[in-house]
Order: C-alpha cells, then sequence, then structure tokens
C-alpha cells in the first residue's frame, strides 16, 4: 500500500500481509506503546507545526472558563469568571466532560515538550496543570465534613 502524508507531498509505504486466521490461535502482540518521551518531533513539517499549533490554542484558553462550573457547583465565587460553554455549558449534562479533555491535552503537550526549544510553553503549561488541580482540590474539600475525631 502506498499514500502520501497529507500537506507534505512525502510518499508512505506499508506492507501488508493478510492470513487466515489458526483455529483457536491467541493474538501475538507485533508492537508496543512508546512513551512520549521516546518520540520527538523534529524540523520544520506538518506534524511540527500542528503540534505547536495545537499547544498555542491550549494554551489560549481561558482557566478560569474551565473553572467555572467547578466553583458554581460547590458555591465558590465565579466573579470575573467567563461562563463555561459548549457542552460544558451549566446547562448541559456534560458539564466538566469538555475540561476533562482539557486536562489531558495539557498533560499530552506537557509532555511533548519536554526540549529546551519549548521550554517557555512547557512552563506554561504545567502553570496552567497546576492552577487547575489546585482548584479542583479546593472543590474537592468542600464535599467533606471535617472532624478532629477523624484524624
Amino acid at each position: 500500500m502506498e499514500g502520501t502524508l497529507l500537506g507534505s507531498g512525502k510518499t508512505v509505504k506499508a506492507h501488508i500481509l493478510v492470513t487466515a486466521p489458526k483455529e483457536n490461535a491467541l493474538p501475538q502482540i507485533k508492537a508496543r506503546p512508546l512513551s512520549l518521551k521516546s518520540v520527538r518531533l523534529t524540523g520544520d513539517n506538518i506534524l511540527t507545526r500542528n503540534r505547536d499549533r495545537d499547544i498555542a490554542m491550549l494554551l489560549s484558553m481561558d482557566v478560569s472558563q474551565q473553572l467555572y462550573n467547578y466553583h458554581d457547583t460547590y458555591g465558590l465565587t465565579t466573579e470575573g469568571m467567563a461562563v463555561a460553554d459548549g457542552w460544558d455549558s451549566p446547562t448541559t449534562k456534560l458539564k466538566g466532560h469538555g475540561t476533562g479533555h482539557w486536562l489531558s491535552a495539557l498533560a499530552l503537550a506537557y509532555d511533548a515538550t519536554c526540549d529546551e526549544a519549548h521550554k517557555a510553553q512547557h512552563e506554561a503549561l504545567l502553570e496552567r496543570m497546576r492552577l487547575m488541580v489546585d482548584e479542583l482540590r479546593r472543590c474537592q474539600e468542600r464535599t467533606f465534613v471535617w472532624s478532629d475525631s477523624l484524624a
């Protein structure tokens, strides 16, 4: 099979062999997952440009908007915060769903920016993750009733 990597014009080839399965045969593992730290995108190409565009988009998102529903639910102030919209709108049943995806994306982007060339982005991503986790912890703490007898 032969194809072209979108946006690059580079040819990609794959060799595929299809065989009949053996009866009751268990599949053999042919590939193993790699840690993101084992893979680095380098150079000026569509993959690095897309990565950089995605990271810029993640960093452009308002952390307070991601926290709005949590503050609202736990009785913390929402003054000055942008109201969550789309799937995370306070009127939907998916509140917090998009925030979970955003946090996962921040973590993956953080792992992808370990090199010196992306140090500023790496630190900015970490700052947003820390803020989110600290604020989520603050909300979580409001769900507990503290008693010295529990210590």
